[in-house]
């Protein structure tokens, strides 16, 4: 199974206004910054099938286990927020 990176979600949350809460709901809402797939034709008119990219140019071969990926990122990620809005109490 491909490991997909997300490592730009962290990055666009620290940018966030301090006083937005950085919790599930909020992340799920970001862009997910995916190029879609498209078929387009070669100079002999035969098909051709370029596969989703991802923020980092990669090919994404299961949209499904991405989104699977993607929201276990964004959980883990809240978890850590919330320790850390907890350890600074």
């Amino acid at each position: 199974m491909k490991r997909y990176r997300f490592d730009y979600i962290r990055e666009w949350v620290d940018k966030w206004n301090p006083q937005v809460p950085r919790t599930v709901e909020q992340m799920e809402m970001l862009p997910w910054d995916v190029l879609l797939p498209w078929v387009s034709l070669d100079e002999n008119l035969k098909m051709t099938i370029s596969p989703a990219k991802d923020h980092y140019w990669d090919d994404i071969e299961d949209l499904d286990e991405w989104l699977r990926q993607r929201s276990e990122y964004i959980k883990n990620l809240a978890n850590e927020y919330e320790t850390l809005r907890n350890e600074g109490k």
